[in-house]
């Protein structure tokens, strides 16, 4: 129900339904504080997404990959390199390895905030772990000449023809 309201864009009814939850007793786990930090990111509330990444470590229910990756979308899509900076100095706390979607959403912040040298040091360390995010990039798509083009009689138009 809650990845509803999120998907829906009605982040209140998401957290009624949280609070639902809670009174009845149903522990939280990550699916759901994942699926709450999604709507807090879709919104750009990254202040609410980053305190319930804390509430996250003080109930004992650790950030995963998933986690991070969401929060790390939402920092994109806000332009916050802060925030972004901030989750990647907790991962040694959450116990974690920032994968390829993490590390390429955090040299997108890196370039767009023209930390170079940082973002060297982002992809050596990411390369030295055994994974090139470059490796996981999408092909570029095939350009054939359009049919007009490839049957046209290039050079062959007499002073006559015009």
């Amino acid at each position: 129900m809650i990845n509803a309201h999120i998907t829906s864009g009605d982040l209140p009814g998401a957290m009624a339904m949280l609070r639902k939850m809670e009174a009845a007793g149903i522990p939280l786990n990550n699916v759901v504080l994942t699926t709450l930090l999604k709507g807090h990111c879709a919104v750009g509330d990254l202040e609410a997404a980053r305190a319930l990444l804390c509430s996250m470590s003080d109930a004992k229910v650790a950030p995963d990959v998933r986690t991070l990756n969401t929060f790390m979308r939402g920092c994109v899509r806000a332009g916050d390199l802060g925030a972004a900076q901030w989750a990647f100095r907790r991962l040694p706390e959450w116990n974690l390895t920032p994968g390829v979607p993490a590390t390429v959403a955090m040299g997108r912040l890196l370039c767009q905030g023209l930390r170079l040298r940082r973002l060297r040091k982002l992809l050596a360390a990411h390369t030295e772990r055994g994974s090139s995010p470059a490796a996981h990039a999408p092909k570029p798509p095939r350009v054939n000449p359009c049919m007009f083009w490839e049957r046209a009689p290039r050079g062959r138009i007499s002073p006559d023809d015009l």
